[in-house]
């Protein structure tokens, strides 16, 4: 496609007052109006004549990407002639991806930049890419228009199983003072030591240190091969966004790193997924070879706009497992009447398992809270916060109270506090 630029419309649009002028002054000289028209039109048509380079456009993205992680997207002109030309660029991207700053770009190099972030999991498409350039003369505009969509399948993100905290916390759980822990401090009776300064009284085996006329102690083992269920909401208060990625997605990014975590302890872990009804039910797996696995069933955990059925879905969790489990519950609650059912559902499940809820600060709420008011309207906004904020501690409590474990970060440190709080009740041998 081939158009005017602005400064040709410029300098065809002076041609009207200069005309108009010089026919009011000499309508002998009428015409020199329509000259100056007609010599903005050839030159157009002259640098549009010295456009003649058709170029090859191509679209680079990666075929793969983690929910909530930037990416590069790149385009890319090649042209038949090495001559330099300073090229202006737009890309199009599908609902799932956001680009970083504008769209827009202008480069020297014939190639053309962006950073993207997928916020949803699933299929996403970037494109379609745009292209233009101007004559040697600046008076028109050679535009070329890339059709091509490059397909990008958004999967879960685990990059938090590579940060250094989380590399730590590992290490920790196989060497060094944690692992000597495992042998001290778990539920499963190992044998009989001689009791040693530093050692828990209460470890003493006073039968049989009178049988031997010398104090010995019971050495215990932390017990593997529990069973880890990680349980996702994802309901309508899932869906919400948190800087631009869901909790859901957040959650799913959590549940795996823990997933990964326990596999490498020695324990077994499941994915479960439930809204209105149980969604995604994975079995249970054993050893870090068998993590795809718990990949390929989170992959398959969808969005949902229902409101959570927490009594059918936790009740359908508790009958499926056959003994003592520990639960790991991402969810958010939006009202009071959902978390009197949550808590409801959680109590029945306590009777028999071990609960972890896994909660996300509303950065929001409290934001709102903090902020200085200079109208009713931010009085009203910061009141009504304070008591969503309020009713939220009030459930928090209540859960506490009937025995679980409650685990509320900011977004960013979810992974951590939750393997920090799962490394602490095998330590205590709570399972």
């Amino acid at each position: 496609m081939i158009y005017p630029t602005p400064l040709a419309i410029l300098l065809a649009a002076l041609g009207i007052p200069a005309a108009l002028m010089t026919a009011a002054i000499s309508p002998a000289f009428w015409w020199v109006g329509m000259a100056w028209a007609g010599a903005v039109l050839i030159g157009g048509l002259v640098d549009a004549l010295m456009l003649r380079d058709w170029p090859k456009l191509e679209l680079a993205a990666p075929a793969l990407v983690p929910v909530g992680e930037p990416f590069p997207v790149s385009v890319t002109a090649t042209f038949a002639s090495a001559r330099k030309r300073t090229l202006e660029w737009a890309l199009g991207a599908g609902p799932r991806i956001e680009l970083a700053g504008d769209a827009r770009r202008t480069s020297d190099t014939g190639t053309a930049a962006w950073t993207a972030r997928a916020s949803r999991r699933g299929p996403a498409i970037i494109g379609p890419a745009w292209a233009r350039w101007r004559g040697p003369l600046g008076l028109a505009w050679r535009q070329r228009r890339l059709e091509h969509k490059e397909r990008v399948g958004v999967t879960q993100n685990i990059a938090p199983l590579y940060r250094p905290p989380v590399q730590a916390m590992m290490r920790d759980a196989a060497v060094g003072m944690v692992a000597r822990m495992h042998q001290g401090e778990g539920t499963e009776f190992q044998s009989l030591v001689e009791f040693r300064t530093g050692m828990d009284r209460r470890s003493i085996d006073w039968k049989r240190s009178a049988s031997r006329r010398e104090l010995v102690a019971r050495e215990y083992r932390t017990e593997r091969n529990n069973q880890i269920v990680f349980a996702l909401d994802c309901g309508r208060a899932m869906v919400e966004p948190i800087k631009g990625v869901t909790r859901l997605d957040r959650a799913v990014t959590s549940a795996l790193t823990g997933a990964y975590v326990a596999l490498k302890s020695g324990d077994r872990a499941a994915i479960y997924a439930f809204a209105s009804q149980p969604k995604t039910v994975s079995a249970f797996a054993s050893g870090t070879g068998q993590f795809p696995r718990l990949q390929s069933a989170a992959s398959e955990i969808d969005y949902s706009h229902e409101e959570t059925n927490y009594t059918l879905g936790l009740t359908q969790l508790g009958a499926r497992l056959q003994r003592r489990s520990l639960i790991v519950v991402f969810t958010e609650f939006a009202d009071p009447t959902s978390a009197e059912l949550l808590v409801e559902a959680a109590q029945r499940l306590l009777e028999r398992h071990l609960v972890i809820f896994i909660l996300q600060r509303d950065e929001e709420l409290e934001a709102a809270t903090e902020i200085r008011p200079e109208t009713p309207e931010d009085v009203s906004r910061a009141v009504t916060a304070a008591a969503l904020l309020k009713e939220r501690q009030l459930v928090i409590t209540r859960l506490r109270h009937l025995g679980s474990h409650i685990v509320e970060s900011r977004h960013g440190e979810t992974p951590e506090r939750l393997i920090d709080a799962y490394f602490a009740i095998k330590r205590r041998g709570l399972l």
